[in-house]
């Protein structure tokens, strides 16, 4: 009796619906692929992106804003976490999937518009300011230098720069210009003096994560079905207004 007792327990519970794992989406505040608006909202192309992918499954959106390294930590130790803009490397490979490329950013030096400096070497600086956990940092690094700042995020990289707390910063022209506006920045305050590369960036889903092939094919409904066409439109009208130089590659926008 004890044995058919147990027998029609586990057929019950094995019918029960199985709830879908929660998954976090989070994002980091580097315009003009996400940041907070006026509204205290989520905005940027690559929010718009995401939002598009929900929408093709049919899925509600709660995106997150944490600091880079907080997001990364987050994604690499937890399962069903996924992350945006991130840039691919060997080491993140061993723990994240990937979708995209998503958005492809140039980097550039960049120091205020009255620095003697006009180098292309980056060695040549004093100091330089990167934002811990993002891509650049580790760049700057495995260049074998050791004359950098961290700062927690992209606009404490900027204060910096302008504070003349750093020489130059390794960073995109977009961010600059979007950021120096939110801070209430002198437009003009800065310059580039050298171009280092292009980068793609992608949304990461951590290794283990149950929706990777319905996030995948989200993707590439949108980009199919001329969704992601529309948002890039926007977009590029939108940054080409606001003096960004921007433009399509590899159906997403590359942006300085």
């Amino acid at each position: 009796m004890r044995r058919l007792r147990v027998l029609v327990l586990t057929l019950f519970y094995a019918l029960l619906p199985v709830a879908e794992a929660a998954t976090r989406v989070i994002t980091v505040d580097e315009p003009p692929s996400a940041y907070l608006d006026d509204d205290g909202g989520v905005s940027g192309y690559v929010v718009d992106i995401v939002r598009a992918m929900h929408g093709y499954m049919g899925k509600p959106l709660e995106i997150e804003v944490l600091p880079e390294a907080r997001a990364l930590k987050t994604a690499l130790v937890n399962d069903n976490v996924a992350i945006f803009s991130f840039t691919k490397t060997a080491e993140r490979d061993k723990h994240l999937q990937w979708i995209g490329p998503v958005m492809h950013k140039s980097w550039y030096v960049i120091v205020r518009s009255d620095s003697y400096f006009d180098s292309n070497q980056l060695e040549d600086f004093g100091s330089i300011g990167v934002v811990r956990g993002d891509i650049r940092a580790r760049w700057v690094e495995q260049q074998g230098l050791s004359n950098y700042k961290l700062a927690a995020n992209h606009q404490q990289n900027l204060r910096f720069l302008e504070k003349g707390r750093v020489d130059a910063i390794v960073y995109n022209l977009s961010g600059t210009h979007i950021l120096s506006k939110e801070l209430g920045i002198a437009e003009g305050s800065f310059k580039n003096v050298s171009f280092i590369k292009t980068s793609p960036v992608y949304i990461g889903l951590s290794k283990n994560f149950e929706d990777y092939a319905q996030w995948q094919q989200a993707f590439e409904a949108i980009r199919d079905n001329g969704e992601l066409a529309t948002i890039n439109a926007y977009w590029l009208d939108k940054l080409i207004g606001e003096g960004i130089l921007s433009h399509q590659r590899d159906h997403v926008l590359s942006i300085d």
